[in-house]
């Protein structure tokens, strides 16, 4: 396989190693009506602010936009209802975001729901997409 820029180009046809691959489940909460609240790019960046300190520098560590970042912490602070950061600006060490407890319960929920469910994947499938055909769907053959 050769790489080029961003792009991957396929030089030769052979079956996917589905031993090679590790399934994985993509966690999130909703509230009743279906609105997604937290996700895992949501707390990806709740986790850069708690080490960087700043939106900003969080922002850039995840290689996204602020005004992505912003966007999704204002849209997630609506839907719960109650604030993710303390923040001060100024100063001539400028600016600084702290999460606030509910940020910190967020973090903390979400990584107990994380360390309970990544297990039950791995002991269902020993780790391995190649032991999806357990499963009473249609999976391509390998």
């Amino acid at each position: 396989m050769l790489i080029h820029h961003k792009r991957v180009r396929v030089t030769e046809t052979s079956p996917i190693d589905w031993a090679a691959l590790r399934p994985r489940v993509r966690l999130s909460i909703e509230s009743s009506d279906g609105s997604l609240v937290v996700s895992e790019s949501l707390v990806d960046v709740l986790q850069a602010v708690a080490e960087h300190k700043t939106l900003v520098a969080a922002a850039r560590s995840l290689r996204i936009p602020y005004r992505t970042a912003r966007h999704r912490m204002l849209v997630m602070e609506a839907r719960l209802g109650v604030r993710l950061f303390e923040t001060g600006s100024g100063g001539a060490g400028g600016g600084f975001s702290n999460l606030t407890p509910a940020a910190q319960d967020i973090l903390r929920l979400f990584g107990t729901l994380r360390d309970a469910l990544d297990p039950l994947v791995d002991d269902r499938f020993g780790g391995r997409a190649s032991n999806l055909d357990e499963l009473p769907i249609q999976v391509p053959a390998h």
